[in-house]
């Protein structure tokens, strides 16, 4: 058996553990720092996350005109943060499909060069949604990245290097190793 799979599917689960990891640092008025994880943001705003929108909201507050238009920014507040659980479901899609990818060769016990050629493209997929993020948090933005967002990085390279080293030579045979 042949390494390559093994490793596509454990940087896929570790693109997958990045979900429970804080995503992002935001730096607060009082000169500490907020830190969420994408789990936070899919449960609707529990803990930390939940910290940050009230802030937010408390921001809208102090330059709302009267109450009617501060309770419209938090309604709208409401259904950005609704949409966002969607988005932030799909950047860690291409870590689950590379564990899946893995999983399949592994009870298979054979990785063909199909498999190859897709654990490189979610990996690369995977790698440029931590591109995004990572040219995104300058010094001037107030953030920076998170450990849950580099672990998407671990599973884009992983997934890159075990997809090329699949299709130079791929897994054969479970029985002969051919």
């Amino acid at each position: 058996m042949k390494i390559w799979k093994i490793m596509i599917l454990v940087c896929g689960l570790a693109g997958l553990a990045g979900f429970f990891l804080p995503m992002a640092k935001v730096a607060d008025a009082a000169g500490g720092t907020t830190s969420f994880s994408a789990l936070d943001i899919m449960r609707g705003g529990t803990g930390n996350a939940a910290t940050m929108v009230d802030k937010a909201k408390d921001v809208g507050k102090e330059y709302a005109v009267s109450k009617d238009l501060t309770m419209k920014a938090d309604a709208h507040l409401s259904q950005g943060i609704m949409a966002l659980k969607g988005i932030i479901a799909g950047f860690f899609l291409p870590s689950l499909l590379l564990v899946v990818l893995g999983l399949a060769g592994v009870v298979r016990g054979r990785f063909g060069r199909v498999g190859a050629i897709g654990a490189i493209v979610f990996g690369l997929v995977s790698a440029a949604i931590w591109g995004v993020f990572f040219l995104g948090s300058s010094s001037d933005a107030g953030y920076s990245l998170g450990l849950g967002l580099h672990m998407l990085l671990v599973a884009g390279l992983g997934g890159v290097l075990g997809g090329i080293g699949n299709f130079i030579k791929p897994d054969g045979d479970r029985w002969t190793g051919v």
